[in-house]
């Protein structure tokens, strides 16, 4: 399951930086909503790591960092 992630994300960051040294803002910003979904995970996940207290309970945590090790 990993690997496929991997190679998804990989793959995708090879095409995003290829339409930026095309300099293609048009293809920016039409695929900007379906992005919103990483980003969510990746703000999740970084804010949840920057934390100085542990969770007290289940309500402090979301799908994402759920079981986030």
């Amino acid at each position: 399951m990993f690997d496929e992630y991997e190679e998804w994300l990989h793959g995708t960051l090879e095409i995003i930086r290829e339409q930026r040294a095309l300099g293609n803002y048009r293809w920016a910003k039409a695929i900007r909503n379906n992005l919103k979904g990483v980003h969510k995970i990746y703000t999740d996940v970084k804010v949840y790591q920057n934390r100085h207290t542990n969770p007290r309970t289940w309500k402090d945590h979301n799908s994402h960092t759920m079981f986030l090790e």
